[in-house]
C-alpha cells in the first residue's frame, strides 16, 4: 500500500511537490493550505477521523521549499495555483475545494481569484492577511511587529531571525515539559485546545517536518505574508468563507477584517472568545460543512 502522507508529483519545472491525503478515498476532494512553518502534516492535529466522517478527501501539499516540496525562486502567490491544478489534474480531479488556515489563507484567495472554475468551496481559517499592514502593527505585540517588519523588507534578516528563534531539539523530547512550556504561554481558549492527546505532538511533527530542508522556504513564505498581495482581492468572483476569532493574538482580528472587506461578497463570521488555533477546532464542522 502506498504512503498517504508522503506523497509526491514532478511538476513541469522539475520541482517535486510533497503532498499527503486524509479522510475518505473517493470523498468530496478538498486542498488543504497549511499554516506558515507548517506542511503536509498538518492536519494530523485536527483529526483524520473527522474528514472520513464528513465524506472529504483532504488532500494537503507542502508548500516549495517547506517539507518534501523543493524550493521555488522568485515565486509568488499567483504561481500557486498552477501547481494545485497540475496536482488536480494528475489525480483525476475536476472541481475541488480549498481551506487554508493561518498562512495559507493568501493561497485560497489566489485560487478563487485565478481559478475559480475549478473550486467548490473556499474556506479562510485564522487567515493571515498583509502582516505588516497598520491594521497588523497596531493589534501585535513589539516581538510580531519586529518580525513582520523585517519579513516586508529582507528575506535574508527573517532567514536569521527564523534561525535565531527555531526550537532547538536534542536527544530524548520530554513532552510533558514542552506542553507545560506552551500552556503557559498561551491564553486559555488556545491552552485547552492542545489538551487534547497527541494534538501537540502532531503540531511538533508538522513544525519539523517544515523545517526539515531548512529555512529557507518558510523564511521566503512569511515575506510574502508580510508583503501586499501580487493580486486584487476585489476581483476575486468565487464566494468566499472566512472564520476568525476575536482573541486571535497571532493574526489581529482587524487583518482578517480587512480581507473581509475586500472580497466581494465574502461570508465572514468573527467569533468572540476564539483564539487562532481554537476558531479552527472548535469550528471546525461549519468548515467542513462548508466544504462539503
Amino acid at each position: 500500500m502506498r504512503n498517504l502522507l508522503s506523497q509526491s508529483l514532478r511538476l513541469a519545472d522539475g520541482r517535486t511537490l510533497a503532498y499527503a491525503e486524509y479522510g475518505a478515498p473517493k470523498g468530496k476532494p478538498v486542498f488543504y493550505f497549511h499554516g506558515s512553518a507548517g506542511s503536509r502534516l498538518e492536519p494530523v492535529m485536527l483529526g483524520g477521523e473527522v474528514f472520513e466522517k464528513a465524506g472529504i478527501r483532504l488532500i494537503a501539499c507542502d508548500r516549495p521549499g517547506m517539507g518534501g516540496s523543493d524550493f521555488q525562486p522568485r515565486r509568488t502567490f499567483r504561481h500557486w495555483p498552477v501547481d494545485i491544478v497540475t496536482l488536480a489534474d494528475s489525480l483525476g480531479l475536476g472541481k475541488f475545494g480549498v481551506f487554508g488556515v493561518s498562512g495559507g489563507a493568501g493561497y485560497v484567495s489566489v485560487c478563487a481569484r485565478f481559478v475559480p472554475e475549478r473550486l467548490s468551496a473556499a474556506v479562510i481559517a485564522s487567515g493571515a492577511g498583509w502582516m505588516d499592514s497598520p491594521e497588523a502593527r497596531a493589534g501585535l505585540p513589539f516581538m510580531g511587529r519586529l518580525m513582520w517588519g523585517c519579513a516586508a523588507r529582507s528575506v535574508g534578516l527573517t532567514n536569521v531571525l527564523l534561525n535565531l528563534t527555531k526550537p532547538r531539539v536534542k536527544g530524548n523530547v520530554d513532552i510533558a515539559k514542552i506542553r507545560q512550556q506552551m500552556l503557559r504561554n498561551m491564553p486559555p481558549e488556545e491552552a485547552v485546545i492542545f489538551e487534547k492527546p497527541g494534538r501537540l505532538e502532531a503540531f511538533m511533527a508538522s513544525a519539523a517536518e517544515s523545517m526539515r530542508p531548512g529555512i529557507q522556504g518558510i523564511a521566503w513564505d512569511t515575506h510574502l505574508c508580510a508583503c501586499p498581495l501580487d493580486f486584487r482581492l476585489e476581483e476575486i468572483s468565487f464566494p468566499v468563507r472566512l472564520l476568525h476569532g476575536e482573541a486571535d493574538q497571532n493574526v489581529p482580528a482587524a487583518v482578517a477584517r480587512t480581507v473581509a472587506a475586500a472580497i466581494p461578497g465574502c461570508q465572514a463570521t468573527f467569533y468572540p472568545g476564539e483564539g487562532h488555533f481554537s476558531t479552527v477546532a472548535n469550528h471546525l464542522d461549519e468548515i467542513l460543512e462548508t466544504l462539503g
